[in-house]
Order: C-alpha cells, then structure tokens, then sequence
C-alpha cells in the first residue's frame, strides 16, 4: 500500500503571512510620509533661498546705486566748485613788476637801465587793527637779524609808510637769495612779511641827459619833510 503525503496546511501559513503584510504596508506607509514631508520641507528651504538671494541683490543694486549717484553728483552738480578748489591748491597770483626798457647813446652807452631786487615788506600781520603793533614789534624781532638790520631801522621804515597804512611797507631792498629762500620756508615764522620781485631804475652816467631820461624813484627823507611842510 502507498502511503499519501500530507498536504501542506495552508490555513496557518496564510495566516502567519498576515502580520508580515501588515508590517511591510506600515513600513511602506511610514516611508511614503517621510518621503512627503522630506519634500515638503524640500519646497520650503528653496523657497527660503530664493528670497534671500532676492534680498541680497536689492542690497547690492541699492549700493551700486547709490555711489553711482555719488559720482555723477561729483561730475555734474560739484563739478565747478571742485574746479575752483583743486586750482586754488596748485595756483596762486603772484603781481611781477615788469621790467622797463634801457635807453643806450649812439656810441651804445647805458644811459638808464633796471637791476633786478628782491625786497622785503611788512604788512599788519593780523585783521585787527588794535593788535597789529604788537604783532608787527613780534615779527620785527625775528626779521632784523636774518635782514641783517636793526629793529629801529624796521621801525623806521614802517612808521615812513603811514600814508598808506594798508599796502606793506618796504623793509629791505636788494637782499640775497638766500635770505628769499629762508623766508619761503618759514611763513608761518614770519606772518605778514612778503617778497616782492621788483627792478630798481639805475642811470650809469649819473646826471647826463638828465632832461631827457629823466627819474623814477622815491624821495628821499629831506624831500619827504619839505612836501609835508607844505601839506600835499
């Protein structure tokens, strides 16, 4: 006789296979909401990105914006006032004396001819009226020993230039360079003083042809004195 195998039980192996496929589904369900909120936070960081990038270039543009109005404010508005002081850092107006004409004889004799002088003048070193003897006696103080002079002679001349108490007063006539260059280099030393590049009219032959040359210079004290009597 054959003996018959047993059949497989199915019964319990479907049931046994029931809580694996529940488990799998939850798996599946826990990973497809971990996968949706994944992308929704996704979603919402590129979101965060592209405002900060949009922000970023606002801030960039308001930059750029403003130092280009800056530079065409420069350009355009504050052109002519920036012209003006650039030039007045670089530039300043110096007054020369020109030089006149030498007048020769036939024979080519120097009858009358300029020499060149560096002269010193003085000028109230402050605005106040009040004050301005004080600050001359200081100035005067320091200059006498570089001109080589005395502070009386500096007085002197000062005091002879009353008639024009407001146009500076020559102190010295014919100094050396050296002296011109000492005063360049300390202005601030020395405030109100000043050096004026000027030409001394000289007449070689002296008094010859006289009343066709003629002279130009200043008077002297006694002519000084004798027009003061008379009160021009």
């Amino acid at each position: 006789m054959r003996r018959r195998r047993p059949s497989p039980r199915r019964g319990p192996t479907v049931g046994r296979s029931r809580p694996l496929l529940r488990s799998t589904r939850r798996k599946r369900a826990r990973s497809g909401a971990a996968a949706s909120r994944t992308t929704g936070s996704g979603g919402g960081g590129g979101a965060h990105l592209g405002l900060r990038l949009s922000v970023l270039g606002v801030v960039v543009f308001g930059l750029f914006a403003t130092v280009l109005l800056r530079l065409w404010s420069i350009q355009v508005i504050e052109a002519t006032a920036a012209r003006s002081q650039a030039l007045q850092t670089v530039t300043d107006v110096v007054a020369i004396q020109p030089p006149r004409g030498s007048i020769v004889m036939r024979g080519g004799q120097v009858l009358a001819e300029d020499r060149a002088s560096n002269d010193v003048l003085l000028a109230c070193p402050t605005s106040d009226r009040a004050s301005c003897p004080a600050a001359e006696s200081t100035v005067i103080d320091r200059l006498a020993p570089l001109l080589g002079t005395s502070v009386a002679q500096i007085d002197a001349a000062v005091q002879s230039n009353q008639i024009a108490p407001f146009v500076p007063a020559p102190v010295a006539v014919g100094v050396p360079y050296s002296v011109v260059a000492y005063l360049a280099e300390h202005q601030t030393e020395f405030p109100g003083v000043s050096v004026s590049h000027t030409y001394q009219r000289t007449y070689p032959q002296g008094s010859l042809a006289a009343q066709v040359v003629g002279y130009v210079g200043s008077i002297t004290a006694g002519e000084y004195a004798q027009v003061s009597k008379a009160r021009y």
